[in-house]
């Protein structure tokens, strides 16, 4: 990571709110080096991938399953919503 953007993400978000008290933090940031998996603990299942806007427009036009995060994050880039800050 090289750095991270201020001001864009959030630092306590819940992910069922009223339904569990589990919390995750949101942020974007700015990386470069080798995308890996190799430190992922044995019960995660994350696929990595490099996106660019294209790249995001065609998987947001697919029948690709993902979750609404993702697709709102990806709607946010498609739409140049971090371009100032990037």
């Amino acid at each position: 990571m090289v750095k991270i953007l201020p001001d864009v993400g959030h630092k306590k978000l819940y992910l069922s709110a009223g339904m569990t008290d589990e919390s995750v933090a949101l942020l974007y940031c700015i990386c470069e080096g080798e995308i890996s998996t190799e430190f992922l603990e044995s019960d995660e299942d994350i696929t990595p991938i490099a996106l660019n806007k294209e790249d995001a427009q065609k998987l947001l036009n697919s029948e690709e399953k993902f979750d609404i995060k993702l697709y709102m994050v990806l709607q946010s880039f498609v739409n140049g919503e971090f371009d100032e800050i990037l």
